[in-house]
């Protein structure tokens, strides 16, 4: 992902348009991909990916119940994401 004049590499803007079709969806993507900004839109499969957007109260529920276990695999990988996403949170409210 291009992530060039975005607030940080960890912390930029996105865009969800809920309801699509497969076929909407690629149609906005290569509207996005084509705009003067060359921003580069992503198609995600629902039928692949759970998409979850957190709030950062349910994130911090999710990393003290990580925290309080000896992980590994995905769900580390989970932990540290979640992690680096709080702290640069975190740093932005000063």
């Amino acid at each position: 992902m291009n992530n060039e004049g975005a607030d940080s590499p960890t912390h930029y803007w996105s865009v969800e348009i809920p309801g699509l079709t497969q076929e909407q969806a690629r149609w906005v993507q290569e509207r996005i991909s084509s705009d003067p900004y060359r921003l580069q839109a992503e198609l995600v499969d629902p039928g692949s990916f759970l998409t979850v957007h957190l709030d950062v109260e349910s994130a911090r529920t999710i990393r003290d119940s990580l925290a309080s276990r000896d992980i590994e695999g995905v769900a580390g990988g989970l932990q540290e994401i979640i992690n680096d996403w709080l702290e640069s949170i975190e740093e932005s409210e000063g």
